[in-house]
C-alpha cells in the first residue's frame, strides 16, 4: 500500500471495472461490460444485462442505467437510446437508423452517430467494425455458428465498404483452453482451428477462427485488435455459459461514435 493511502480507497481501486475498452479508432468506441457493479442477484450477480436466464426485466434495466452512468457523457446515453437485435445464431445483418429492437439478426450497423448499437453475450464473441472514412460502425455476434456461417463477412458486405479500410475488434470470449466441441462443430470448420482433445472431443480456437476471417475478407492484420481473454476462466470478470451450465447472466457490448467528433474526424 502507498504511503498515505486508505485502505478502503486501495480496496475500490482493486475491484473489477464495470466495463472494458475495445480497441477502435476515433470518432468509435466500444465497451464490453463485466459482471461486477450491477444490481442482479446469484446467478446473474451482479451486472446482468440479458433476461433469457430468469433475471427480472426490472433489474436488467438498471444495471443498464448504471452502465450508461459509468461511461459518462462520451457514453452512448441510456438504454432508451441503444439498438439491439434478438440474436438466434445466424448470419443476417441489419441496418438501423433508430434505437429499440430492430428484428431477428446477428449483425446489425448504422452510418449514423446514433444510436449505440448493442450485442449480448456470454461465451459468444462480438466483433465490431469500424469505418473511419464513412462513420460506419457494426457488430456481429459470433459463437461458433455464427463464425461457421461467416457473420462477421455478412455485416462487412452489409456496410459496403473497402475491407482494407476497416478496423476491428474481437471481444472476449470463450477460450481454446476451454472450449471443447464434438464431431459436428469439428466439421463445421471443416477440422480448421480445432485441435484434438480426448476420444471424439477437440477444442475450439473461436479467436483464430474470427481472426482467420477477417484476414480472408481483406481487412489487414494491423487493423485487427482482439481481448484474448477466456470468459470462462475470468471468472471475476465474464459471466460464462459453458462454466456455469446456463445459470448465468449476459454481458453486452456496446459500439457508438463519440459525440461532439464527427465520422472520419480526429
Amino acid at each position: 500500500m502507498t504511503a498515505g493511502a486508505r485502505p478502503d480507497k486501495v480496496a475500490a481501486m482493486d475491484a473489477p471495472p464495470m466495463f472494458l475498452e475495445l480497441e477502435l479508432p476515433p470518432p468509435f468506441r466500444a465497451v464490453v461490460s463485466t459482471r461486477a457493479g450491477g444490481e442482479s442477484p446469484a446467478p446473474w450477480d451482479s451486472q446482468n444485462h440479458g433476461t433469457s436466464t430468469g433475471d427480472s426485466a426490472e433489474r436488467v434495466l438498471r444495471n443498464a442505467r448504471r452502465l450508461a452512468d459509468a461511461l459518462g457523457p462520451e457514453g452512448p446515453g441510456g438504454p432508451e437510446g441503444w439498438a439491439l437485435v434478438s440474436q438466434v445464431h445466424g448470419s443476417l445483418a441489419l441496418e438501423v437508423g433508430r434505437p429499440g429492437r430492430a428484428g431477428e439478426a446477428d449483425a446489425l450497423w448504422t452510418g449514423r452517430t446514433g444510436p449505440a448499437l448493442g450485442i449480448r453475450v456470454a461465451d459468444c464473441s462480438a466483433v465490431a467494425l469500424a469505418h473511419p472514412p464513412t462513420g460506419r460502425l457494426g457488430l456481429a455476434h459470433a459463437g461458433w455458428r455464427g463464425a461457421a456461417a461467416g457473420v462477421t463477412g455478412a455485416l462487412l458486405r452489409a456496410m459496403n465498404v473497402p475491407a482494407t479500410e476497416v478496423h476491428a475488434a474481437i471481444s472476449p470470449h470463450l477460450g481454446p483452453c476451454c472450449f471443447e466441441v464434438g464431431p459436428d462443430v469439428v466439421a463445421a470448420f471443416s477440422g480448421r482451428f480445432c485441435a484434438p482433445r480426448r476420444g471424439d472431443r477437440s477444442s475450439l480456437d473461436l479467436g483464430a477462427a474470427l481472426r482467420s476471417e477477417l484476414s480472408a475478407l481483406g481487412v489487414p492484420a494491423s487493423r485487427i485488435r482482439a481481448d484474448g481473454r477466456c470468459t470462462s476462466c475470468a471468472r471475476e470478470l465474464f459471466f460464462s455459459h459453458r462454466r456455469d451450465h446456463g445459470a448465468t447472466g449476459r454481458m453486452i457490448v456496446l459500439g457508438w461514435s463519440r459525440p461532439g467528433r464527427p465520422p472520419g474526424g480526429p
